[in-house]
């Protein structure tokens, strides 16, 4: 995805972790562009597939790309004819083999940057962000404007609300900069029916 929380693939994978649409009805990912959603929906996916695959990390990164099934078919493939079953031996598609390896890499260097030359930039091992409860459908335009944020700011962060208000039906809550975030999720809690809405939401 390229960390675009917009993005979708060609055929059809959404977000930022490129979910299929019946991958994120698996695991339980409703709005496939809620970065939470994705995220951790992503992550429950990949997590799955270490099981699926014995712990074989190679094997789980394939099928998060390629799909489970045609991983597992290949392997059946070499086993019947006596072939080795390792990531490197399996007759794949090119995107998978070329896939893989560059994760792989990338994760090499990003953990040995030093070896690599790299002068990596330290990025604070704390959040920015903060998801909120919003006690009930709000207009985004109410929110940030009690956030003292742009509309366009708040909707970078909450790409899952394609209206300008958040779903009637939930869920009920708002990624937003961690230091606004408790002013406010009390300034919502306390915001009568009237004023979270606006008639043209």
């Amino acid at each position: 995805s390229g960390f675009n929380i917009n993005a979708r693939s060609p055929v059809g994978a959404q977000g930022l972790m490129q979910l299929m649409p019946a991958t994120a009805q698996r695991f339980n990912v409703s709005n496939a562009y809620d970065p939470q959603q994705n995220i951790f929906g992503g992550a429950r996916y990949l997590s799955w597939l270490l099981k699926r695959f014995n712990g074989n990390t190679q094997l789980a990164i394939a099928a998060y790309n390629a799909g489970e099934g045609r991983i597992q078919n290949a392997i059946t493939a070499n086993r019947a004819k006596g072939k080795a079953t390792d990531f490197f031996s399996l007759n794949l598609p090119r995107q998978t083999m070329e896939y893989v390896p560059r994760l792989m890499a990338l994760a090499d260097v990003i953990k040995n940057a030093k070896k690599y030359g790299i002068d990596l930039p330290k990025v604070p091992n704390r959040p920015s962000v903060r998801l909120i409860d919003t006690k009930g459908q709000i207009d985004l335009r109410t929110a940030a404007e009690q956030a003292n944020m742009s509309l366009p700011a708040l909707k970078k962060l909450n790409p899952g609300f394609n209206r300008n208000a958040t779903s009637p039906q939930g869920p009920n809550h708002l990624l937003v900069p961690i230091n606004v975030a408790d002013e406010l999720e009390l300034a919502l809690a306390d915001m009568s029916p009237q004023k979270r809405m606006r008639s043209d939401s």
